[in-house]
C-alpha cells in the first residue's frame, strides 16, 4: 500500500469522520446518517480493492464473501437511509413498499452466499449497490429549499452517482477489475460523490438554518407588532378612563354647587315672602325662584354618588376676607330659616379677617350651618370664630340630637344618609372635599348632654 492509496483514504475518512461530528453536534440525524454512510462507502471500496488480502494475508475466498456480505449490509442501510430521507412514513406512498421490498433482495442475495462462489449471482449484488446509490440521488431531489426549489447540488449528485453505477454495471458485465484505469475511475468518481453528498447536505442544513432564522424573524415582528397594538390599545384606555374621570368630576361639581344654591335660593324666596313687593312682580320673582330651586335640587339628586374635587375651584384665589361681613352674609341667609325652624340661632362676630378664598369658605360653612338647621333637631345654633395662634377657627356648634362616632364617619360618605333624612347625603362629603382640597383644617367634637361642633381653621390675615 503506496504513499497515494494511504493518504487517499485518510482524506476521505477525516473528512467522513469530521462530517459526522458536526452534523451531530447539529442534531441533524439524517445528515449525521449520510456521513455514516460515506465512511461505510470507503470501507467497500477498501474491501473491493482487496487490501484485506495484501496488508493482513486473509484467503481470497473469505474476503470475497466477506465483499458481498458488508455491500448488502452496506445496501441495506443505504436503502433505509433514502426512505428516510424521503420523508419516512410521511413521504409519498410508494416508498415503503418500495423499501420492504429492495431489503428483500439484499436478503435473498445474503442467502445467496452459501452457494459456492461461481454460482454466486455477482449482477444482482451489483445491481442492488447501484439501485441504493440511485435511491439516494433521486432522494436528495425532494429536498425543496425555503423558496420551494430543488437543492441545485442535488441533481449533481444523482448524475455522478449514474455515472458511478454505469461503471459498476460496466465492470461487472465485462468481466471483473482492472487493477490499473478501473480502480482510479472508482476512487474519483467515491472522491466526487462524497464531495456532492456533503455539499448538497451541507446546503440542505444551511438552507433550514436560514428558513428558521427568517421564520424566527418574523414571529420577533409579529410579537413586536401585537406589542405595538397592546401599546396603543393601554393608550387609548388610559385616554377613555381620564375623559370618563373628567365627565365624572364635572359632574360631581355641577352636583355640589347645585345642592349649595339651594340655601341661598331659599332665603330668596323667604324674602320675597316678606317683601312689600305688589303681589304680580313678588309671585313672578317667587315661580323664578322655585324654578331655579327645583333644578338645583334636580342636579343633587341625579349626581349624588359621583365625582372628585373640582380642578376649576382648585384654582380659587385666596383673599383677606373680613368675619364681620362674613357673618353678616350668614346671618342674612340662614337667620330666616333659622326662626321659621324654630331655632335660636346665633351669630358671634369678630373683627378680624381671614386669609382664605372666599366661595369654598363660604360653602363649607354654609353646609355646616344648613345641616344643624335642617337635620340635627336643635333649639340653639352657635357660629362664630376665635383665634387659634395665627389661624382662626369658625365654629358651628348645637345642642341636638347628635351622632355617634359611627354615625358620623357614615355622614361623611357620599350619598349616605338616615333612613329618615329628606336631605340628599352630600353636605358633609362636600365640607370634607373642600377642606382637603383647599387646605382648611377641620374638626368635629361630639357634644356632652348631645349636639355637634365642627371647627374650620383657617390662616388668619397677614396684616393681624
Amino acid at each position: 500500500m503506496g504513499i497515494w492509496d494511504v493518504t487517499y483514504y485518510s482524506l476521505f475518512l477525516t473528512l467522513g469522520l469530521s462530517f459526522i461530528a458536526v452534523t451531530e453536534g447539529m442534531g441533524n440525524r439524517i445528515a449525521t446518517g449520510y456521513g455514516v454512510l460515506l465512511v461505510l462507502t470507503l470501507g467497500l471500496l477498501f474491501v473491493i480493492e482487496e487490501w484485506l488480502v495484501t496488508l493482513f494475508g486473509l484467503p481470497e475466498t473469505g474476503v470475497i464473501r466477506f465483499s458481498y456480505l458488508y455491500g448488502m449490509i452496506y445496501a441495506g442501510y443505504g436503502y433505509w437511509l433514502a426512505y428516510i430521507a424521503s420523508g419516512g412514513k410521511a413521504g409519498p406512498s410508494w416508498t415503503r413498499p418500495a423499501l420492504f421490498t429492495v431489503l428483500g433482495a439484499c436478503a435473498a442475495a445474503l442467502i445467496s452466499l452459501t452457494l459456492p462462489l461461481d454460482q454466486v449471482p455477482v449482477l444482482l449484488f451489483n445491481i442492488l449497490l447501484v439501485g441504493m446509490i440511485i435511491s439516494n440521488g433521486t432522494a436528495a431531489m425532494t429536498w425543496k429549499t425555503s423558496e420551494g426549489k430543488v437543492n441545485p447540488s442535488a441533481g449533481i449528485a444523482l448524475g455522478t452517482a449514474g455515472m458511478l453505477s454505469l461503471i459498476l454495471l460496466g465492470a461487472t458485465l465485462l468481466g471483473g477489475w482492472d487493477p490499473t484505469a478501473t480502480q482510479w475511475i472508482f476512487r474519483g468518481s467515491f472522491a466526487i460523490v462524497a464531495l456532492l453528498t456533503i455539499l448538497t447536505v451541507s446546503y440542505a442544513l444551511f438552507d433550514m438554518r436560514r428558513s428558521h432564522a427568517d421564520a424566527l424573524r418574523e414571529r420577533l415582528m409579529a410579537v413586536e407588532l401585537q406589542a405595538s397594538q397592546a401599546s396603543e390599545l393601554l393608550r387609548l384606555e388610559r385616554a377613555y378612563s381620564e375623559a370618563q374621570s373628567e365627565i365624572i368630576e364635572r359632574t360631581r361639581r355641577l352636583s355640589d354647587v347645585s345642592h349649595d344654591l339651594r340655601q341661598p335660593i331659599a332665603s330668596i324666596r323667604a324674602e320675597l315672602d316678606a317683601s312689600a313687593l305688589p303681589d304680580e312682580p313678588r309671585e313672578r320673582l317667587r315661580r323664578l325662584a322655585d324654578h331655579l330651586y327645583d333644578l338645583s335640587d334636580g342636579y343633587v339628586g341625579g349626581s349624588a354618588g359621583h365625582g372628585l374635587p373640582s380642578k376649576d375651584e382648585g384654582n380659587a384665589l385666596s383673599e383677606d376676607i373680613s368675619l364681620t361681613a362674613f357673618f353678616a352674609t350668614l346671618r342674612h341667609l340662614f337667620e330666616s330659616d333659622a326662626e321659621q325652624a324654630g331655632i335660636d340661632l346665633r351669630m358671634v362676630s369678630s373683627a378680624r379677617a381671614v386669609f382664605a378664598p372666599a366661595t369654598p369658605l363660604m360653602r363649607v360653612v354654609s353646609n355646616l350651618a344648613t345641616n344643624a338647621i335642617s337635620h340635627s333637631g336643635a333649639e340653639r345654633i352657635l357660629v362664630g370664630a376665635k383665634r387659634r395662634g395665627g389661624a382662626i377657627a369658625i365654629v358651628v356648634a348645637d345642642n341636638g340630637r347628635g351622632l355617634s362616632e359611627a354615625e358620623l364617619e357614615a355622614a361623611f360618605r357620599r350619598g349616605e344618609k338616615s333612613a329618615d333624612s329628606e336631605g340628599s347625603g352630600l353636605g358633609l362629603p362636600i365640607v370634607r372635599s373642600l377642606t382637603k382640597e383647599f387646605g382648611f383644617g377641620l374638626e368635629n367634637e361630639l357634644l356632652k348632654g348631645g349636639g355637634l361642633l365642627f371647627a374650620i381653621t383657617v390662616p388668619a390675615a397677614r396684616e393681624q
